[in-house]
């Protein structure tokens, strides 16, 4: 294994346990910021869901998480969970959230979260 290649094991390790930790702390003092993207767009990293069906909300908003289904990692590793949201203003709209669940848990029935919305 060449220098680059240990480099990189080991920096993809230390930011899964950094993510985990972040997520512990987060987990039992605030609620969870997720950022919502169009189906089209290039995620910017992090806890970001792509819109599937439903309105675009136009601003920052509050969120339960009705359903979380399709969890099924793929061959990299990365679940691509199908989720139904409910707004604060009781609409509901389905998101895609792609992430790999050792870093970014999935989006849990009945959590609430913080949804920010990104054009």
């Amino acid at each position: 294994m060449g220098l680059a290649a240990v480099i990189a094991k080991s920096a993809a390790a230390l930011c899964a346990a950094l993510a985990m930790t972040l997520q512990s702390a987060s987990a039992s003092t605030s609620t969870r910021t997720v950022i919502l993207i169009r189906a089209a767009a290039v995620a910017p990293g992090g806890d970001v869901v792509r819109l599937i069906a439903g309105p675009m909300p136009n601003r920052a908003t509050v969120a339960r998480v009705l359903t979380d289904t399709n969890c099924a990692p793929d061959m990299q590793g990365v679940s691509h969970c199908t989720n139904v949201l409910r707004l604060a203003d009781g609409r509901t709209i389905t998101v895609r959230h792609d992430h790999v669940m050792m870093m970014i848990p999935c989006l849990a029935p009945e959590e609430m979260i913080r949804l920010v919305p990104r054009a």
